[in-house]
């Protein structure tokens, strides 16, 4: 006969088993995630569910023509089919080898589809974009034949669209440092920060990194994350973390603010991501300011909803802009398949 002891027990032997995950890149495994926090899981899984009653941050401007945003990235030197529209954006890994060759064929390919304008930024396996990589290096005079691509190496551009619209677009390529022999990396660890010089204003910002806690399996940029709330754009489009892939609104209130708290509190670095969490369960049990600010999210998120539906006015978030994160990885998870599909955005 089952007691509440060895319940108990086994419930402990069950959060203490080692996940099953073999490879940081991919997606974290619900025990995985209960040993993590479980109070973080059940939290998010709340706020995820309340948050889709709220108003789409990336709604298209009333009385405006709309503006069809195509979302592709790592397709690493394969040429999927991608569905029409007016801005196509690809987030980086243009290719598998890095060479300026392979980097020449996938821009040759972009070329060839009907978007009106076509932005690129690079990836980690891009390495012949990267200035300082010894690809780049030996090959000193070659260059890259972009035809009406546009390539952001952290720059912006304001492009021209139907009915007098423009989007103001910013690109980054910086990862956090994953190993050797992949381009454009940085240090968190050391201070480093490619993105302070992100300008406010923008519409789109284009990563090859998520943030940190957003759609990143835990391999995304902590100081990214900072800057997205100080540039507020409206469409934040990247990948790098294959397993990742989809969709995430984000509001910038008090709610968000403390559920990135309690994830950046899990957070692991790449080295230590396979571990098992034990302590991380029973931490959760023990009340703690955790237990008040899970329990503040789902009450501001509940608040938000309440002040739409009855006071017909936005709370928090919506009056300081909101946005819609999209990892748009086309290769599935691990594999080398091509077969996440192209994600559509109007604005």
């Amino acid at each position: 006969m089952l007691t509440c002891r060895s319940l108990g027990a086994s419930f402990y032997l069950f959060l203490s088993r080692s996940p099953s995950r073999t490879s940081i890149w991919d997606k974290p495994r619900l025990l995985e995630q209960l040993q993590t926090s479980p109070l973080t899981l059940v939290t998010s899984i709340i706020h995820n569910l309340l948050i889709a009653l709220r108003p789409n941050p990336s709604k298209p401007t009333a009385g405006m023509p709309p503006i069809t945003v195509v979302c592709i990235s790592d397709t690493h030197s394969q040429y999927p089919s991608i569905p029409n529209g007016d801005l196509l954006i690809h987030a980086g890994d243009l290719t598998n080898s890095g060479s300026r060759s392979d980097i020449q064929k996938t821009i040759n390919w972009l070329n060839t589809l009907p978007h009106l304008h076509k932005v690129v930024v690079a990836g980690n396996h891009d390495n012949w974009l990267d200035p300082t990589s010894s690809a780049r290096k030996s090959d000193p005079e070659e260059h890259i034949d972009w035809g009406t691509v546009i390539y952001l190496e952290y720059r912006r551009v304001e492009l021209e669209f139907a009915g007098g619209r423009s989007l103001k677009v910013y690109g980054a390529p910086g990862i956090p440092y994953i190993g050797n022999g992949h381009a454009f990396q940085y240090n968190h660890k050391f201070g480093e920060n490619p993105f302070l010089n992100m300008p406010e204003g923008i519409d789109i910002l284009i990563t090859h990194t998520p943030p940190a806690t957003h759609l990143d399996n835990q391999l995304g940029c902590f100081a990214l994350l900072t800057e997205l709330w100080r540039v507020k754009p409206i469409l934040h489009v990247f990948g790098h973390c294959h397993s990742g892939y989809g969709t995430s609104r984000v509001y910038f209130d008090a709610a968000q603010h403390l559920l990135d708290a309690l994830k950046l509190s899990d957070a692991k670095t790449p080295q230590d991501a396979l571990e098992a969490s034990p302590a991380g369960w029973k931490r959760d049990i023990r009340p703690s300011m955790r237990w008040l600010n899970a329990a503040t999210v789902i009450i501001d998120d509940i608040l938000a909803i309440c002040s739409g539906i009855f006071l017909k006015k936005p709370l928090g978030g919506e009056e300081r802009g909101g946005s819609l994160l999209l990892n748009a990885a086309m290769m599935y998870c691990t594999t080398q398949n091509v077969t996440n599909p192209a994600t559509l955005v109007v604005l």
